[in-house]
């Protein structure tokens, strides 16, 4: 919610549906690359969104997954041993 109300939220076309998809597109593309950050180009077509939209969400994303060093989303995570 804070990354949405410093963007700016439904003014800019980013509501919390709109960023929980974008998201889970972002974690199944890099589930598909076996835990590596997707290139932001991987939502073209596959998530509707202004260009700009997109490029913040995935800027969040990058560094939010580098400083936790795993998946966002719990069903994407490893299991723990």
């Amino acid at each position: 919610e804070d990354f949405i109300k410093s963007f700016g939220g439904e003014k800019k076309g980013l509501s919390e549906a709109k960023l929980e998809a974008i998201i889970d597109r972002l974690e199944k593309e890099s589930f598909k690359l076996q835990g590596a950050i997707p290139p932001v180009t991987c939502l073209d077509g596959k998530v509707q969104g202004r260009a700009a939209v997109l490029a913040a969400v995935h800027e969040h994303y990058s560094k939010r997954r580098a400083a936790r060093g795993k998946s966002l989303i719990r069903r994407f995570q490893q299991p723990t041993p």
